[in-house]
């Protein structure tokens, strides 16, 4: 006869319980596990995945873990006792983060891991983290994204001012196409579109690397810090790409097809400035003017973006805006440096929770 307490479902339940989660509400306090976004579990939930998960189609299921405002935080994919936890961890990845979610707990009731999507690879825990040993951080961290995502530069643009064509002063480079067989887990780091974000270079996005002896056979492709980049595809009717943003640490890094680089030609052309102009609605507006593709796919040419028209003031006058734009990007660069102080004081927690040295 199966004993029921050696059941995968069972003790992944006793787990979450013991570290603070609740499936069904307790007094004052809600529910803060759910099977689904926006759906709230019920006893004959839990029942229908089988004691070891044998009623699932997968066997496993994907759990969130819920802030305090509700929203998903922790994704975890219970498996039963047979399965190794980190089989089908990309899929954990990718449902990660379609639920906008960093953290992953793998388990099958006796092997967990924990997973920091943007800090490695799962290592091994003990218990489950608890609610409290990530969403004070937690807070303070989107609050200081919140401000990164929302700042634009403002250049208000005079009359009087030439409008020309981007192409005139500056050309796009676009990436290689790199193979995929080709990718090492350390090396020169190659920069996709998913580590280009609106103002942000977010090399740490799903990293990959090439190896290191590409920077010789890809030398045209190498960038440095201070490139400015610009992602090229996207989705139809979505303005999710055209993000524009500048390499701000050092390093070595490739070029990436779909990634272009603007390189500049003249000295009447302020890089920052065009940095600045790039973030505002009128520049992606045209950009998406320009853009094409097919059902769901957009994507915006080399050409497209150089025929895009932005404005010329005197280099004095550039220089006089770029210097008060960069005063207000200064103060706003100091929420990247806490989002990055609060991720570690994060992670200190975790581990303190779990006995582990970092």
């Amino acid at each position: 006869m199966k004993n029921k307490e050696a059941t995968a479902r069972i003790k992944i339940n006793k787990l979450l319980e013991a570290a603070g989660w609740r499936f069904f509400p307790e007094g004052s306090a809600p529910a803060n596990i759910r099977l689904e976004p926006s759906v709230t579990i019920k006893s004959a939930d839990l029942d229908a995945l089988g004691e070891n998960f044998e009623k699932t189609s997968k066997g496993f299921i994907d759990f969130l873990l819920l802030d305090t405002k509700g929203f998903p935080l922790i994704v975890l994919e219970a498996k039963s006792e047979d399965k190794n936890p980190l089989i089908g961890k990309e899929q954990a990845r990718k449902y990660a983060r379609s639920q906008n979610c960093r953290f992953v707990i793998l388990s099958n009731g006796n092997l967990h891991y924990f997973w920091h999507l943007e800090r490695g690879n799962p290592h091994v825990i003990t218990s489950f983290p608890t609610p409290d040993s990530v969403m004070g951080y937690q807070k303070v961290i989107n609050g200081a994204r919140a401000v990164l995502y929302n700042y634009r530069p403002h250049i208000p643009i005079h009359p009087d001012w030439p409008m020309v064509e981007l192409g005139e002063f500056c050309q796009i480079k676009g990436g290689y196409a790199f193979q995929s067989s080709d990718f090492t887990e350390k090396g020169v780091q190659l920069i996709r579109m998913g580590n280009v974000k609106r103002m942000l270079f977010d090399h740490r996005n799903s990293a990959g690397f090439l190896p290191n002896s590409f920077k010789n056979d890809y030398q045209s492709y190498i960038l440095k810090k201070g490139d400015i980049l610009i992602s090229m595809t996207g989705t139809i009717g979505k303005e999710d790409y055209g993000n524009v943003c500048r390499i701000d640490i050092e390093g070595d890094f490739l070029l990436n097809q779909r990634v272009g680089k603007f390189e500049i030609d003249t000295l009447e052309l302020n890089p920052s400035f065009l940095y600045c102009v790039a973030q505002s609605a009128q520049f992606r507006s045209s950009l998406f003017s320009n853009s094409s593709g097919g059902v769901r796919q957009a994507n915006i040419s080399n050409k497209g973006i150089e025929k895009v028209k932005i404005p010329l003031p005197s280099l004095a006058t550039q220089q006089a805006i770029v210097a008060e734009l960069e005063a207000e990007q200064a103060l706003v660069a100091g929420n990247r440096e806490l989002i990055v102080r609060f991720e570690k004081k994060i992670q200190s927690s975790l581990a303190r929770v779990w006995g582990e040295e970092l």
